[in-house]
């Protein structure tokens, strides 16, 4: 359901038997069994000290590479076997865990679980069930509703927005920023973008995604924007509005470089106009420029 590579080590969890740790002399060693309250592990993350933080219904744990300490009902009324509790995240600025569930926010600090749901003022009312939280650069902490609405955590006080459309069987699956740039993905409409107090959007009538049901957001280090869609594989998409390639099957070959490799002039065919970056083995970058679809003497 979920991996994370953290100080060096690969950690995945499953929906039935835990999480594994990859080990180099063992390959992957479960995790939790016996200690976690249930089988099902549905997110990872970790904290500036290494630590591995999870999540699955009813509880949230941290796994320090030794021993695993459980957040769950014994320590937490609002914490039920049946909380269907749906993401957890590392707030490193203020050493503060958040947990989201579809019966309000869980927040972990000093050991102590606090909890937040449609009576905290900030929130909007009825719409404590949450999918998915983020921080932006300024360490403000967003929190995707569902039916549409965001909620911003700067650290003292909630407020909260709505999506330009929001409805009842709407919910946001992921937020993701680039600069001072928010995008967020529902299971209805696509992307939303949201600068300097301002909504804009990107969806099937006016870009080239390639469907409205994004599941999942994630930036790159060259700003560019990862969506996947339910079914119709992962688009990519830059600020300017291009789409850099679309995969809709794992064999779909976007580029034809040949010969490849090469110690001088190559030639690459694109299936439609793109940013071109070419980088040497050891990672430095030796030309960036725009090409046009078709073949390229480069």
């Amino acid at each position: 359901s979920d991996i994370l590579q953290a100080n060096g080590t690969y950690y995945a969890a499953t929906n039935y038997n835990y999480f594994y740790q990859y080990d180099a002399v063992n390959g992957w060693v479960q995790k939790g069994s016996g200690i976690l309250p249930s089988a099902e592990v549905d997110k990872l993350t970790s904290d500036s000290q290494g630590n591995v933080w999870l999540c699955g219904p009813g509880y949230v744990a941290k796994y320090n590479g030794t021993s695993i300490g459980v957040y769950d009902q014994t320590n937490n009324l609002h914490l039920s076997n049946n909380l269907y509790i749906r993401d957890v995240f590392c707030d490193n600025y203020r050493n503060e865990v958040w947990a989201v569930s579809y019966n309000g926010l869980f927040k972990i600090s000093n050991n102590t679980v606090s909890y937040c749901n449609d009576s905290t003022p900030g929130f909007l009312q009825y719409y404590d069930a949450a999918e998915v939280v983020s921080e932006d650069a300024q360490h403000n902490i967003w929190f995707g509703m569902v039916y549409g609405a965001l909620v911003k955590y700067d650290g003292t006080s909630f407020s909260s927005i709505l999506l330009p459309n929001h409805v009842g069987n709407q919910f946001i699956t992921d937020i993701s920023f680039v600069g001072n740039t928010m995008y967020i993905s529902d299971n209805l409409n696509g992307v939303w973008v949201y600068e300097n107090n301002t909504w804009d959007s990107l969806n099937i009538d006016n870009s080239a995604i390639s469907d409205n049901n994004v599941t999942s957001l994630i930036t790159d280090a060259n700003g560019n924007l990862w969506m996947s869609h339910i079914d119709h594989g992962i688009d990519v998409y830059n600020k300017n509005g291009l789409t850099v390639s679309a995969i809709t099957e794992a064999n779909t070959v976007p580029v034809n470089v040949y010969p490849n490799p090469s110690t001088g002039n190559f030639t690459m065919q694109l299936n439609s106009d793109a940013d071109i970056n070419v980088y040497t083995i050891g990672g430095r970058q030796v030309l960036s420029l725009r090409a046009a679809k078709g073949p390229s003497n480069i």
